[in-house]
């Protein structure tokens, strides 16, 4: 009877051994399908794998048990990841659960998301002589670099701009009543990728100017830029008119000046750039009107 008790005790520790085996450690972890806010992952299924645990995050290191708590749990050996930033260096951990929290080692895989395809900035507090950009950024450490250039032209610039990591840029020494063009575009480190460059424009307001028809008639036009309506003051003794032209020239609103001021409604305009005539004694001004 000892043999077979002896036999029979060896048994069950070569079972309970088998038993207490590491579950084995996923293999051939695989990302696809990185674009510039989402990715997908797929790896070789491991053999008496219950579950997988997925963590997702921006360090590189064995994740944290906050981490793990957060993490995605599921039985498929495949996960897609959205809501991510562009430019961004992520790394990604998976770990089996072979039951009783009989988990393997993590395995991991690092990538970088891509570069935004388009880049669009914006503007506000436009004054006479200056104009803040709004560079963009989703994050302050967002690893990108923003080069502009702010000029007259629409034309796609060939030189090198102003690079700055900053989010909001001011530009001054503009002249007043004056369009301008911003010229951006954003610079990718992580992925060696420029965008091609943006255009958007604005005009820079105006002061009041005053326009001397002669020793005996003053003319003076604001705001300009508009947007709803036009102020002309009018000083003189003789009969004055304004007439606005599109720029192929066809009249669009036309009017009398009163003394001291008219009111001139040019809200039914498309923005853009108008010719303003100033007629008084059979003296002439010309000026551009800006509708914003």
């Amino acid at each position: 009877m000892k043999p077979t008790v002896c036999l029979f005790v060896l048994c069950i520790a070569l079972f309970s051994f088998k038993a207490q085996a590491q579950c084995p450690t996923p293999q051939n972890i695989d990302t696809t399908g990185v674009t510039f806010y989402s990715f997908d992952i797929e790896w070789d299924s491991v053999v008496g794998a219950q579950l997988y645990q997925v963590v997702v995050d921006t360090t590189q290191g064995t994740p944290t048990q906050t981490q793990i708590n957060n993490a995605t749990v599921g039985p498929n050996v495949k996960f897609s990841g959205i809501g991510l930033i562009s430019n961004m260096r992520y790394c990604v951990y998976v770990r089996a659960n072979c039951g009783s929290s009989n988990f393997s080692n993590w395995a991991s895989t690092c990538f970088s998301t891509k570069c935004l395809a388009s880049y669009s900035p914006s503007y506000d507090s436009v004054t006479a002589t200056s104009v803040n950009l709004l560079l963009g950024g989703v994050v302050k450490n967002n690893p990108e670099t923003y080069e502009y250039i702010v000029d007259n032209s629409p034309a796609t610039p060939t030189v090198t701009g102003t690079q700055t990591s900053n989010l909001k840029q001011t530009v001054g020494g503009l002249t007043s009543n004056t369009k301008y063009y911003i010229h951006a575009r954003l610079h990718c480190p992580l992925s060696s990728f420029i965008t091609a460059w943006s255009l958007d424009s604005f005009v820079t307001k105006g002061t009041t100017n005053i326009y001397s028809l002669g020793n005996d008639f003053e003319i003076s036009v604001y705001p300009n830029p508009a947007s709803e309506t036009v102020n002309i003051r009018y000083k003189g003794q003789t009969i004055a008119s304004y007439s606005i032209y599109n720029i192929i020239g066809k009249e669009l609103i036309s009017g009398s000046l009163r003394q001291e001021s008219t009111v001139v409604n040019i809200s039914s305009l498309p923005k853009g750039i108008y010719i303003m005539n100033l007629i008084a004694s059979e003296k002439r001004h010309t000026l551009k009107l800006y509708k914003e």
